[in-house]
């Protein structure tokens, strides 16, 4: 393809950059998901029947915006239904996250998840670009 214009050239960039987007927003979320599955690799216990919610939780923005700017977002789901009586849906992320508050399961799912972003998002960004 020939490129004859600058707007050609930012046009060309700017779907470039949109597909390794996708891609990193792809390689996240499983990477979240994955985190979040490695959470049940820890028996269940006889305190309390776990109700899988945790496991659903990963969620993303569509990649999107214009100009210069593209972004997409990567999250818990912080509404999903967990009846504790006494704990708000934040409070049992964090007691999960955390291993606290008698919570059973492998802690650390979302600062596992948080120190690979950056690295995901790097190698799309270098599959695209290099």
């Amino acid at each position: 393809m020939e490129i004859t214009s600058l707007g050609q050239l930012e046009q060309l960039l700017r779907a470039e950059v949109q597909a390794a987007m996708q891609s990193a927003s792809d390689n996240i979320h499983s990477e979240i998901e994955n985190n979040l599955n490695s959470f049940y690799s820890v028996p269940q216990g006889k305190m309390y029947k776990r109700t899988g919610n945790l496991r659903s939780s990963a969620e993303r923005t569509p990649v999107s915006g214009g100009g210069n700017a593209i972004s997409f977002e990567a999250r818990l789901n912080t509404t999903r239904g967990y009846t504790t009586g006494t704990f708000s849906k934040i409070e049992v992320l964090e007691a999960a996250e955390n291993h606290t508050s008698g919570v059973l399961g492998q802690p650390g799912f979302w600062s596992r998840s948080e120190s690979k972003m950056q690295e995901l998002l790097d190698s799309a960004m270098g599959a695209h670009f290099s």
